[in-house]
Order: structure tokens, then C-alpha cells, then sequence
């Protein structure tokens, strides 16, 4: 279609995980083209991306707009901005409508000063333990995330998890983040800069640089100004999508433009077969968002999330029962937690191993994305 439309392009082919980055941050004069387009799914958007912003002349290459064509598993992005299709898509592409799109900065515990960018979100729980079983279930083709996705939801895990935020109509200009004078505030300065790599920064320093979740907690490096929420989880998730896949809501707040993320968690206890029930009805018909009504959704400019450990025991709260370091009472409920077994987090549905917490901060209309015109 792109050549009975006259259009012209060259074409880098991927051959491995992560080439996308490579191929984006090597390609010559990638700031001359008309568009930078992905096709694939969610995934290689996201690499593409990343690619582009790492590299030395990204000021200039974001002048440039991105776009989709989708060929993935789930296309989040593409579903969420109204062309699924292949061929609807396409169309899309000649004609080249743009809006601004928000870009999330993430920084975990383990990759230091590096920032991964997301254009569709970050999890922890249930999404990321769905994409770890459906990895196993490649050779079913798309069916693998739908029955990960109930094998999961029968076996449903939940994790010990820490959220501190800063909702939407908090003044980040105004707002004091670190209490102590000698945390990371200043780690974006001196000699360690040379080392980054090149790109936009948040605003909010990176806050769980060497944190220690008994010696050095995040809470005690933040100001007031953060609201924290304590709990056990199943869904953890920070996005800017309301789709993650053509048939399942994950949000019923998210936008691409709004200059926010969605931070999603259960708003009440549910048990396995609540969740798988929630969830079954929500695939059978999007619409009426049966699984968005047991989230709480709020919108927020920055988020930290922490995972402490898997749930091992929930149960009714003894008063009599003594302390404990890997149990605490919440909502009258005694939760014992494992903090060797934290769960896994993911960007985008890339695997962030080894960390046991990210910071999450939006960067607002960073690129401009070909979309239709209606949106």
C-alpha cells in the first residue's frame, strides 16, 4: 500500500532482542526521514523508541514522527489509537495525521543512573507473571496470552508492594522531593554524567538509587508531597494506555496525551476466582469494563513502585500474634510476605531483571505520534 501511495522507505530488519535499539541509535541521518515506523508489535515499538532517544542528535530526531504499523501479539498502542487493522494502519501512515504522545522515563534498582523510556506501560503482578507463562507458550501463536492469561488469573499470585505517587495536580515545580541533602538530588551531577547516555531526563532525581528496603528506606528519602499506598497486590501497573490488547481494558483513565500516567491497582480483595471472573467477563466484552471496576485508577505525574516479596500467607489478623519482619497487618488481615521472591517487573513487556523497584515519571508530549484524525 505504501507503494501504490508513492511512498518511499528503507527498511532495517531486526534479527535479534534489542536490535531495534541498536539499528535506531546507529541508522544514518535518521533525522531527514518524513517517519520512523516500527512493524511489529508493542515490543519493537518500544526498542525503536529507545533507540531514537539515546541518541546523540535526539533533540532533533523526535522532530520526526513515529509510527506503527501492527503485526504483534497483543498491539496495545495500536489498538488504543484506533488501527488494530494492518491495512487500517497503513492508511493511517500515508496520510499522516500527528498528535503529541506521552512518553514515561523509568529508572530500577539495579540499572543505576540509566533511564529505559515506555510508550505503553510498566508492571508488576499478574500482567508480568501473564507474559512470563505466555513466553513458554510461543508456539501457540496470539491464543498463548489468553490462556496465560487464565492460567494465571486460577493460580493467581500476589505481592507485598509499596506504591509512593504524586497525583496529577501536585506542582512539580514546587515540590520537594528529597528530605535529606546528601540522597541522589545531586547524582545527575559531577563526573557520573559523562557515562550517561544521551536523552531527556525527569525532572525527579533518581530516588531508588542504592536504596535499602530496611536500612535506607525509599519512604524516608521523599517529602510529604508523596501519597504512599500499602498493600498486597495481584495488579500492579503504571500506564498510558486504556488497551492493552483489542480485548481487554486495563484502564478506564489512560491517555496518550493527557500528560499523565494511570496508576492501576485492586481497589478491594479478590479472590482467584473473582479475578479470573472479573477477567473473563471484561474479555467477552470490553465495553462494559467489568475488570476496571475492581482497579483503582488514579492519575499521577511520578510513581515509585516496590515490590517487598510474593504473598505467602493472607489471613484474619490474631492480635495476640507477635511481630514478625516479613508480616504486617493490613486491613485486619496478617500478610506474610517472601522478599526473596519479589516477582518480576516489565517495561513494555521487556524483563527488567533483578530489580526490586522502579520510578516511573512522564515526560509529556515528547514525540508526535501519526494517528487518526479523529483522535
Amino acid at each position: 500500500m505504501l507503494q501504490l501511495a508513492g511512498i518511499e522507505y528503507d527498511l532495517f530488519e531486526t534479527q535479534r532482542f534489542q536490535h531495534g535499539i541498536e539499528l535506531a541509535q546507529t541508522a544514518p541521518n535518521l533525522s531527514l526521514y518524513d517517519a520512523i515506523v516500527s512493524v511489529g508489535g508493542d515490543g519493537v515499538l518500544h526498542e525503536v523508541v529507545n533507540g531514537s532517544l539515546t541518541r546523540e542528535d535526539w533533540k532533533e530526531v523526535i522532530k520526526v514522527p513515529f509510527g506503527i504499523l501492527p503485526a504483534g501479539s497483543a498491539n496495545g498502542v495500536a489498538v488504543t489509537l484506533g488501527f488494530s487493522d494492518f491495512h487500517l494502519a497503513s492508511l493511517n501512515i500515508i496520510r499522516g495525521n500527528t498528535q503529541k504522545y506521552d512518553i514515561a522515563a523509568l529508572y530500577c534498582t539495579n540499572r543505576g543512573d540509566e533511564i529505559t523510556y515506555s510508550v505503553l506501560d510498566a508492571v508488576n503482578g499478574y500482567f508480568s507473571d501473564v507474559d512470563d507463562t505466555a513466553d513458554e507458550f510461543r508456539w501457540m501463536g496470539p491464543l498463548r496470552l489468553t490462556v496465560a492469561a487464565v492460567v494465571r488469573s486460577i493460580f493467581l499470585k500476589k505481592y507485598r508492594t509499596r506504591i509512593y505517587y504524586l497525583p496529577d495536580d501536585t506542582n512539580i515545580d514546587n515540590c520537594t522531593v528529597i528530605k535529606d541533602k546528601e540522597s541522589p538530588a545531586s547524582l545527575e551531577s559531577g563526573s557520573k554524567e559523562r557515562f550517561l547516555k544521551p536523552g531527556p531526563k525527569p525532572s525527579i532525581p533518581n530516588v531508588i538509587k542504592g536504596y535499602n528496603c530496611v536500612t535506607d528506606p525509599i519512604s524516608e528519602r521523599l517529602s510529604e508531597s508523596w501519597n504512599v499506598v500499602d498493600g498486597a497486590f495481584g495488579v500492579t501497573t503504571i500506564t498510558n494506555v486504556p488497551f492493552l490488547t483489542k480485548d481487554f481494558r486495563i484502564s478506564g483513565t489512560a491517555s496518550t496525551s493527557n500528560g499523565t500516567l494511570s496508576l492501576v491497582h485492586e481497589s478491594k480483595r479478590l479472590s482467584a476466582f473473582g479475578f479470573l471472573d472479573a477477567l473473563l467477563k471484561e474479555t467477552s466484552d470490553p465495553t462494559k469494563g467489568e475488570f476496571v471496576s475492581n482497579m483503582k485508577e488514579t492519575l499521577v505525574h511520578c510513581v515509585i513502585i516496590e515490590s517487598l516479596g510474593l504473598i505467602t500467607k493472607d489471613k484474619p489478623a490474631n492480635p495476640n500474634a507477635g511481630p514478625s519482619p516479613h508480616s504486617q497487618i493490613i486491613e485486619n488481615r496478617l500478610v506474610s510476605w517472601n522478599p526473596t521472591a519479589p516477582g518480576t517487573f516489565r517495561v513494555d513487556g521487556e524483563v527488567l531483571k533483578g530489580t526490586t523497584a522502579i520510578q516511573v515519571q512522564v515526560l509529556p508530549g515528547l514525540i508526535n505520534f501519526i494517528c487518526p484524525n479523529w483522535l
